[in-house]
């Protein structure tokens, strides 16, 4: 199964919060992870998914935890 989180290469090479892996609404990016993550607590999401989008053709394995 293939499947893209990020379609954009305007986030390559950052940390970019979603709001769930089913929407993958970006809702905050950038370089450091722990900033990322606090933009996206601060816009009220409670649990983000935080994801590194490598440099280009890169592939990246994700699983969903329980």
């Amino acid at each position: 199964m293939k499947e893209t989180i990020i379609r954009s290469d305007k986030y390559r090479c950052q940390y970019v919060a979603l709001s769930d892996f089913r929407k993958r609404r970006v809702i905050a990016h950038g370089r450091d992870p722990k900033r990322v993550h606090a933009v996206a607590l601060k816009k009220g999401y409670r649990k983000p998914v935080i994801v590194y989008i490598q440099s280009k053709d890169t592939v990246q394995i994700y699983a969903r935890g329980a």
